[in-house]
C-alpha cells in the first residue's frame, strides 16, 4: 500500500516591510518579576492594600451574611412559635 505524498504549503515571500513587522510583533515581552523589580515602590504597595482591603471586606461581607441569616432564622422561629400559639388559642375557647 503506498502512502499518498503530501504537498508543501506555499511559504509566502517576505518582504522587507512584512520582516520588520513580523519582528516587531515577536519581541520579547519583560517578564513579570522583572516588571515588578523596575516598577515604582508606591505602585506595589498600593496593589498590597487594595488586595489587603479585597480580603478584609470579603470577611466582613461573610460576617454579615452569617448574622443575617442568623437573624432570619430566629425571626422564622419566632414567627413559628407565635403561628402555634394563636392556632391552640383559638381551639381553646
Amino acid at each position: 500500500m503506498l502512502v499518498p505524498i503530501l504537498e508543501i504549503p506555499e511559504i509566502p515571500a517576505g518582504s522587507a516591510n512584512s520582516l520588520r513587522l513580523q519582528s516587531a510583533l515577536t519581541q520579547r515581552i519583560p517578564a513579570l518579576n522583572e516588571v515588578i523589580r523596575y516598577s515604582n515602590s508606591r505602585l506595589i504597595e498600593a496593589e498590597q492594600l487594595a488586595n489587603e482591603m479585597r480580603v478584609a471586606f470579603a470577611i466582613s461581607r461573610d460576617l454579615n451574611n452569617r448574622s443575617e441569616k442568623i437573624s432570619k432564622a430566629k425571626n422564622r422561629a419566632a414567627q413559628r412559635i407565635s403561628e402555634r400559639k394563636t392556632k391552640l388559642s383559638r381551639f381553646r375557647r
